[in-house]
């Protein structure tokens, strides 16, 4: 699909939808995306610990437990808000470095992985 067909899709069906039309392999390709663009603060199992992790100002979110904190249901569509940066991550932050540039079906590849990794 392409790119600004995902995102009006984005804006007016929801995160879900979009993500159930392309969810083959999307969690895999996620996966490949989370190492190269979070891996570094969020760290290689998504517990927020990151080798750069020290160095920031707001500790990166253990990514294992999205769902457990919002009461046992994973909001893609607010963790999909925090990768593009429309969403607070933090007091009055948002998240610094890639989300900017990512690419919406990368995000969106990213969520469904993070779906994955959810603690129960």
């Amino acid at each position: 699909m392409h790119r600004i067909a995902l995102l009006a899709a984005a804006l007016i069906t929801g995160v879900p939808a979009i993500q159930a039309a392309d969810a083959g392999g999307a969690a895999e390709r996620g996966m490949q995306h989370y190492r190269i663009f979070c891996a570094n603060c969020h760290g290689a199992q998504a517990g927020g610990n990151g080798p750069t992790a020290k160095l920031l100002k707001i500790a990166p979110t253990d990514l294992t437990v999205i769902a457990k904190m919002n009461g046992g249901q994973f909001d893609a569509e607010k963790v999909f808000r925090a990768l593009d940066r429309r969403h607070l991550v933090g007091a009055d932050a948002r998240m610094p470095v890639f989300s900017e540039n990512l690419e919406i079906r990368t995000a969106l590849d990213i969520v469904e992985f993070l779906k994955t990794i959810q603690q129960q």
